[in-house]
């Protein structure tokens, strides 16, 4: 992700190099989190103000059960706990 902006890369790796597969802005302020979800082609991200996402790698886009059936439960944020502690501006950590 950018220090100083919400732009976030995905990168194929590759002998010599790597090769960027998507490029997007899903956030307000800069990723400050970035973490993939097992065997699946998702990846869940928070940015330094608190916003969270749920988006494909493949795709930059926001997933759902409509785009994801097999693995999402829910159609918008709002129906989770995401929401709730992206509302109350709760910073996510990582260990």
């Amino acid at each position: 992700s950018d220090k100083e902006s919400p732009k976030v890369v995905v990168l194929k790796p590759l002998l010599h190099g790597a090769k960027p597969i998507v490029s997007f802005s899903l956030h307000g302020a800069p990723v400050r989190l970035l973490a993939h979800l097992g065997c699946t082609d998702i990846c869940f991200s928070a940015d330094k103000d608190g916003g969270l996402e749920l988006w494909g790698i493949h795709t930059g886009r926001r997933v759902s059960k409509v785009s994801h059936p097999e693995q999402i439960e829910f159609e918008f944020k709002a129906e989770t706990h995401l929401f709730d502690l992206q509302r109350r501006f709760k910073r996510s950590t990582a260990s």
